[in-house]
């Protein structure tokens, strides 16, 4: 996977014991029509989380401890530079165009300053099952 390659896109993901999941949402990010880069932020993974990332070529940064959902997002931003940024659970599988279509919607409203699509979520069994259909604010 080239998951790492530069871009103005970086993907953040925090983790914590998601070895079910993150090969898949991987794939799914790796399948995007623009290049993206992922950073994966792991919050003290007991599972096979980390080797999973790092066998797909996801730079981590691990935790010794578990300090959140939200710092972990915090603290992966930080480290990079991006024109966008989506946090992403690793549970998640994207269309393959999802971030091409997020960044078109945001570079033709001008007013937007973040957006959310359809997004589809991973049932314990693999299944693709519908999380959100997103909304329109004006």
């Amino acid at each position: 996977m080239n998951l790492s390659a530069r871009s103005s896109v970086f993907v953040s993901i925090v983790t914590r014991n998601e070895e079910p999941f993150l090969r898949r949402c991987l794939e799914s990010l790796d399948s995007q029509t623009v290049r993206v880069r992922v950073g994966i932020f792991d919050n003290d993974s007991c599972d096979q989380t980390l080797d999973i990332a790092r066998s797909c070529g996801v730079p981590t940064v691990r935790s010794k401890e578990n300090v959140g959902y939200c710092r972990g997002h915090n603290l992966n931003l930080r480290q990079e530079n991006y024109d966008y940024a989506l946090l992403l659970n690793a549970d998640t599988v994207l269309d393959s165009d999802y971030v091409e279509r997020m960044i078109n919607s945001l570079s033709t409203i001008e007013r937007a300053g973040m957006a959310c699509g359809k997004i589809f979520r991973m049932d314990r069994n693999g299944e693709k099952i519908k999380g959100s259909a997103g909304y329109l604010l004006d």
